[in-house]
């Protein structure tokens, strides 16, 4: 498929037949972030404005972008000690700025992240 975000491609293809999405609490992913706020923004700004071309193909909307959720597990982190109010504020700027970059791709230039340069630093795994 032609998609910046081959993850919410598979979730929309999924439901499109008939099938249902579960919640796997002990699933595991390896990966590793990017290591710099450009390469953070680089990375993330491909993936609203893949989410708005697949909203537009297709008519699915990843579950991903409620603000709802988002609140519940900002609390639940603090809560739990694994993040301070500080640092999700900063974060929550971060992201907010990338989602508006990658919207003003979508949107406005009309941008396709179908194809991107991968962020170098997010490739080593063993590093």
């Amino acid at each position: 498929p032609h998609t910046a975000v081959d993850e919410a491609f598979l979730e929309s293809a999924v439901i499109a037949r008939g099938l249902s999405r579960v919640y796997a609490p002990d699933a595991r992913v390896a990966m590793r972030g990017p290591e710099s706020v450009r390469d953070y923004v680089t990375q993330r700004r491909r993936i609203p404005a893949g989410h708005v071309r697949l909203r537009k193909d297709t008519g699915h909307a990843v579950s991903t972008l409620g603000l709802g959720r988002a609140l519940r597990e900002a609390r639940r982190l603090v809560r739990d000690g694994r993040t301070t109010w500080p640092t999700l504020l900063a974060t929550a700027c971060l992201e907010s700025s990338s989602r508006l970059l990658g919207g003003f791709d979508a949107h406005v230039m009309r941008r396709d992240h179908a194809v991107w340069k991968p962020v170098a630093t997010t490739k080593d795994l063993h590093s």
